[in-house]
């Protein structure tokens, strides 16, 4: 575990971790999930734990925890219906647990917590629409949370949910960039057919493109697909058939 700051500060090394979780833009959700779960049990000083965790209402999307097993503690709410995290995503703000042993508010998720060893937690979410990001930290010391611990788990998660906000920006980019690619080379496919009828038929390109339109409907094909074969049958192998 990570020693503590100076009272009021943050603690030491958290400025690398996060520009360590900031060069995560170009990874996947995962991976910046998981280092965001490590991050915090290193930089929460009573920290033995953390689970990380994407939610659409109160389905979970996506989860990474610091330790095996630690998911459970998401799920165990998700099929509940109720829990400190839900309560946290649903706008509570920071919910805590000083010993979850006289903690009667969740019983399935205490029951679970503590048959992990869990004695104290920290939960706090973020949310933007029906979409949110949580962070579950976990302690195996009752009465172990610091009072400005919930501030650096709170900033954890902005800087988390940029990252995963960029990690999607990117994706929604390549996803773009590839449709234009598609969409380019779907159009040479259909110039290069076109050229060919042209030729070979001795017509224009809108008489051209019109044949093929009407090969598309009456075969329920994409004209795309049409193009292709005009071109593989225009080739030397189909000359050679022909012969």
């Amino acid at each position: 575990m990570t020693a503590p700051g100076a009272a009021g500060g943050p603690p030491a090394g958290l400025a690398a971790e996060v520009g360590d979780l900031l060069s995560l833009a170009e990874a996947s959700e995962a991976s910046s999930m998981s280092r965001l779960a490590e991050i915090a049990v290193r930089q929460i000083s009573w920290s033995s734990g953390a689970v990380s965790t994407l939610w659409d209402g109160q389905r979970v999307v996506l989860s990474a925890a610091s330790h095996p097993g630690l998911s459970g503690l998401v799920d165990i709410q998700e099929s509940a219906g109720h829990g400190p995290t839900l309560d946290a995503v649903a706008g509570a703000g920071p919910v805590r647990c000083a010993d979850t042993l006289a903690d009667d508010r969740w019983p399935e998720f205490t029951r679970e917590a503590l048959h992990g060893g869990v004695r104290c937690w920290l939960t706090v979410a973020r949310r933007t629409g029906t979409a949110a990001l949580s962070l579950l930290v976990l302690g195996a010391r009752p009465r172990a949370i610091a009072d400005d611990q919930a501030a650096i788990a709170t900033s954890l998660l902005a800087i988390g949910e940029a990252v995963l906000g960029s990690i999607s920006e990117l994706g929604e980019a390549r996803a773009a960039a590839s449709q234009m690619l598609d969409a380019a080379h779907a159009r040479a496919v259909v110039d290069q057919a076109k050229g060919i009828l042209m030729q070979a038929l001795s017509c224009d390109a809108d008489e051209a493109l019109a044949r093929m339109r009407d090969l598309s409907q009456r075969h329920n094909v994409k004209v795309t697909e049409v193009a292709r074969r005009v071109i593989e049958n225009s080739g030397p192998a189909a000359r050679d058939r022909g012969r």
